[in-house]
């Protein structure tokens, strides 16, 4: 039902409260709904034709709910449909109409109060439309990182002059904290909407950005990991197809792990020397003559006592006299 079908505002009206439910108009969204108020809440909309507000708790919801319990803002709308459920539960078919903030509570059982509608002043300046333009094309930008704006969703918001519908049809989509939806919710000043606006798209684009940049480098590892192992395995076949046995790929093995248990004891340039040594080895034909002289090499180098030391006091000219 449109919003002048009812009563003019301000006027009493009924009231929903649920978590994480900061509605925005133009939406339609069921809502299930089974405590003895909200019940009574929708009856009361339905037996007064009067429209209904949903606000949205500060908090997780709690046994004793009052009007401190959630934001003095809400959406008013109309119960498109009410459908019985089982265990004295309902389902309400809910359509956003406008925004509205609390003047004075009348009642809490179920929550009624003086409501009465937030309007902006639809100026179009020089500068509101300078912003409204960078805002879409913010949007533009982020429908290529986020799935957040499809196709059909950019066109409801290009094709629209509404500057307050247009910023509604985004902020419903924005996963911001419920202090900043209130924050641009109830701002009246379209010029003060459009720059929140314009702060948390701005954010939220950088944060798709960058968790599109962190996926892409774990995807890339991912990957790199994968690719290896691949070659690695086709390696191995290879290897059984031409009669080799895995006791090379075993004491290469053993090689590193013997390596790193002297890490400690070796400086840093020496260990890697030797590592490069050993995958040096490991990429060569085993048969060949260089390969022999350098499994060699390796084998001696790791026969070194690193991990014994013993302090002295070299004196090149006592080591002459002797």
């Amino acid at each position: 039902m449109p919003l002048e079908n009812y009563q003019p505002f301000p006027q009493h009206i009924p009231i929903v409260a649920k978590a994480d439910l900061f509605l925005y108009p133009a939406i339609i969204v069921p809502i299930f709904l089974d405590s003895k108020e909200d019940l009574e809440a929708v009856n009361y909309s339905i037996e007064n034709d009067c429209p209904l507000m949903i606000c949205c708790l500060k908090e997780p919801p709690s046994e004793h709910l009052d009007f401190e319990s959630f934001y003095d803002a809400g959406v008013v709308g109309s119960i498109m449909r009410k459908i019985e459920l089982p265990n004295q539960k309902i389902k309400i078919l809910f359509q956003g109409l406008a925004r509205a903030r609390i003047l004075e509570p009348i009642d809490q059982n179920p929550f009624i109060a003086n409501v009465d509608l937030l309007e902006t002043a639809e100026d179009e300046t020089h500068t509101i439309k300078i912003m409204m333009s960078n805002i879409k094309e913010l949007v533009k930008e982020f429908a290529e990182h986020s799935n957040l704006f499809p196709a059909e969703f950019q066109s409801s918001i290009f094709d629209n002059m509404d500057y307050s519908k247009v910023i509604d049809l985004i902020a419903s989509t924005l996963k911001i904290s419920k202090d900043e939806h209130y924050q641009l919710f109830i701002e009246q000043d379209l010029e003060q909407r459009l720059l929140l606006l314009l702060k948390y798209l701005t954010f939220t684009l950088q944060q798709a950005k960058l968790q599109n940049d962190i996926k892409s480098k774990v995807n890339g590892r991912i990957n790199r990991f994968n690719k290896e192992f691949y070659l690695k395995e086709q390696i191995k076949q290879i290897r059984k197809e031409l009669g080799e046995d895995d006791t090379r790929e075993e004491e290469l093995e053993n090689y590193h792990k013997l390596l790193e248990k002297k890490r400690k004891f070796m400086n840093e340039k020496a260990h890697k020397e030797v590592k490069k040594q050993i995958d040096r080895l490991q990429r060569m034909h085993p048969d060949s003559s260089d390969a022999n002289t350098l499994q060699t090499y390796v084998e001696w180098v790791l026969e070194l006592p690193f991990e014994k030391s013993h302090k002295s006091d070299f004196n090149i000219s006592a080591v002459q006299k002797r």
